[in-house]
């Protein structure tokens, strides 16, 4: 019997190490869950979100991200809130949050998501947040832990307010240890409706090994 619950054992943790490429868990963060002005940077389950910024302005006040009230219902691609910052307003529209995000020459204000293990896809709504006749265009970058970039998804005219794309990196592998996503060229746009399918947590495959052994014992056990 110990001979068995060994070998068992060894063959649970096996499987569970090579599940591990098939296995998955999909993550969200959606801002609608929380109360406008929360700070929602480590909200969600398995990442962490940080409002990243550069040059001239120097405004990240705390690097938080926060569940904002969109100033206007079209901002919004699920319910009434997208995700908001607190650097220095851009859109001039005298809220204390800011819900635009954007990436200019030495100019940036963007949302970065680290993911506590690697992700094989990502997903976000870019939204276009006013009614320019040149439109909106937005970009999500993938990254590795090494901050070497994977894949880029650049969207195309986004345009008129409201309108929306759903910008998605799909990796043949596991790499993605965090992405960056913004407005480009100095537009402004909304972030809503994150998704990302990662590695589920060591713990997670050795509780999936020990279920195996533990079906196999108590199978073994009734044969006798």
């Amino acid at each position: 019997m110990k001979r068995f619950i060994a070998v068992s054992f060894v063959i649970a943790v096996a499987l569970a190490s090579g599940s591990v490429a098939k296995a998955s868990i999909t993550v969200t963060a959606e801002p609608d869950a929380y109360a406008n002005g929360a700070n929602i940077s480590t909200a969600f389950y398995r990442m962490t979100l940080s409002a990243i910024d550069a040059g001239r302005f120097n405004g990240v006040l705390d690097g938080n991200v926060y569940a904002r009230l969109a100033s206007n219902g079209l901002h919004a691609s699920t319910g009434t809130m997208v995700f908001g910052n607190n650097m220095p307003n851009v859109d001039g529209d005298g809220n204390p949050l800011d819900e635009t995000w954007y990436l200019y020459q030495q100019d940036a204000f963007r949302l970065r998501v680290d993911f506590h293990s690697l992700a094989k896809t990502v997903s976000i709504d870019i939204i276009c947040n006013d009614d320019d006749f040149e439109g909106d265009y937005g970009v999500l970058e993938a990254y590795d832990s090494g901050d070497n970039l994977l894949a880029t998804f650049t969207t195309g005219m986004l345009h008129p307010r409201g309108d929306s794309t759903l910008a998605v990196i799909d990796r043949p592998s596991y790499d993605i240890a965090y992405v960056i996503v913004s407005g480009v060229d100095g537009d402004t746009v909304c972030l809503d409706n994150l998704s990302a399918v990662i590695l589920p947590p060591p713990a997670s495959v050795l509780l999936g090994g020990l279920g195996v052994l533990l079906v196999g014992w108590l199978r073994r056990r009734r044969t006798f």
